[in-house]
């Protein structure tokens, strides 16, 4: 079998080359075959320029790559774009800042032969940090037994950080992702939907693990958790039948500010009051400031708490507003940076 990897970029600069690394660095069964695509999404600098050296430098002779690049549309597009370059029977998408084991790419495609007509992903856990800190406790802590090691299962929600497609199932519409949606959340959301009603089974193999390379710390990840509220409320917004969705409908609902009525409930209040960008700005001021004083860790974590809470609710808020039909979207806003 012949498996493309799609690795959608923009504006990873070097840090792509250790995705790249990985990736030449795949072990396949006998008669196997890999391809790697890199999708540059309008990276200020080129890609290509930035990493060729270092990839060459460390696996001259492994798997072909060969790059695209496009105007920048996000990484639905990016993804599309890279599927119809492919030449793979199988396509695995790889973000950017995922770094594969060496058996991840075999991982998959015995996955496929295991259930066939399926679409595959695996999970993607933080690479382990090098000093403890206090916030990757609390990530820790609420990632707990979310990534359970076992057998493939089905799945509510896709998730792409590392996820698997046959070719035969997507060839005729020549894309799998939809161009209309612009962020992670929302693309994640309406293939989940798509699928469903195709009766395409969604599967999550808890053994083929890879690992995100991301900084993490408690400003970077709440403004993860507003993009990706934002991207609920793209769904939301410009697909209303993705309500349909048990798992989008009930994050929507409970970020609503209309959720108890006419809005001017006690929680809706406070909900309006701590999305706000001061309060959400003080919320992490305080979250951070008791990184450093001697405070027991429940204190300490529900600060936490409540500053990703805070930024998640005031993305799906901005996501539902600024997608909202009945207000016309601009082309800075229709075409961000991501991720």
């Amino acid at each position: 079998m012949k498996v493309s990897v799609v690795v959608p970029t923009y504006n990873r600069g070097s840090a792509l080359a250790q995705t790249l690394d990985r990736l030449a660095a795949s072990e396949l069964e006998e008669g196997d075959e890999l391809e790697i695509l890199v999708v540059d999404d309008g990276s200020a600098v080129p890609a290509r320029e930035v990493v060729a050296s270092t990839v060459l430098r460390a696996a001259p002779a492994s798997w072909p790559v060969r790059w695209l690049r496009q105007v920048n549309a996000g990484p639905a597009a990016a993804r599309n774009a890279g599927f119809r370059a492919a030449d793979g029977e199988l396509v695995l998408f790889i973000d950017d800042d995922i770094l594969a084991p060496h058996d991840l790419v075999r991982a998959h495609v015995a996955a496929h032969r295991a259930h066939p007509l399926s679409v595959i992903f695996g999970p993607c856990p933080f690479v382990p940090a090098s000093r403890p800190t206090p916030f990757r406790s609390f990530v820790e802590e609420t990632q707990r037994g979310s990534s359970p090691m076992g057998e493939i299962t089905l799945a509510p929600i896709v998730a792409s950080g590392q996820i698997s497609v046959e070719r035969p199932q997507f060839a005729e519409a020549g894309a799998v992702y939809s161009p209309e949606m612009t962020t992670p959340a929302a693309e994640e959301y309406e293939l989940t939907f798509r699928l469903r009603a195709r009766g395409i089974p969604i599967l999550m193999a808890p053994d083929i693990v890879a690992l995100h390379d991301q900084q993490v710390d408690v400003t970077s990840y709440c403004r993860q958790q507003y993009k990706h509220g934002i991207g609920c409320g793209e769904a939301a917004a410009k697909r209303p039948e993705l309500l349909d969705l048990t798992e989008l409908a009930r994050v929507v609902h409970a970020a609503h500010p209309d959720r108890a009525g006419d809005g001017r409930s006690g929680e809706g209040l406070v909900k309006t009051v701590l999305t706000r960008p001061r309060a959400r700005a003080a919320l992490l001021r305080l979250a951070r400031g008791l990184e450093h004083v001697p405070v027991p860790d429940r204190l300490r974590f529900a600060a936490y708490r409540a500053a990703v809470a805070a930024h998640f609710v005031a993305g799906v808020r901005d996501g539902l507003s600024r997608f909202s039909p009945a207000r016309p979207v601009t082309r800075k806003e229709r075409i961000r940076p991501w991720p």
